[in-house]
């Protein structure tokens, strides 16, 4: 378990939200933490990969495009999955995060997707890596 925060707060209230992939969510209701007891907050089991992933050229609409998602699918039995989403006038940096067991070498699938203006999908790069800067072209 790759735990990212552990504290004991004296009357520390918690709540949890869950997204999910769809994009809908739901939130908990608050829930005080006894002060005898100690929050601990996770990514899952194994180790959390950060991956900054970036368009190249990043100007979309060059492309003929308003959008490009860059769906990422981690290895194993139950793979974890996270997307980086780009819209025409924000082509940031985005950085996305990947949990994968201990054992082997970190590895993840990425398929790419843009969107044109006319709203269809324009399908793009596709492959396999280890990379922790992930550097993709416009569909």
């Amino acid at each position: 378990m790759a735990a990212t925060a552990l504290f004991r707060v004296p009357n520390a209230v918690t709540t949890t939200t869950v997204v999910r992939n769809d994009g809908s969510s739901f939130v908990g209701g608050p829930v005080v933490v006894p002060p005898e007891r100690v929050v601990l907050a996770s990514d899952g089991a194994g180790q959390t990969h950060r991956i900054s992933v970036r368009l190249q050229p990043a100007d979309l609409a060059s492309a003929g495009l308003v959008a490009v998602r860059v769906r990422l699918t981690g290895h194993g039995d139950q793979p974890d999955r996270d997307e980086a989403f780009f819209v025409a006038g924000d082509p940031a940096v985005k950085v996305v995060a990947l949990v994968q067991p201990d054992d082997g070498a970190f590895t993840y699938s990425y398929q790419v997707e843009g969107y044109t203006t006319a709203g269809l999908p324009r399908a793009g790069v596709a492959g396999e890596t280890g990379d922790q800067k992930l550097l993709i072209p416009l569909p």
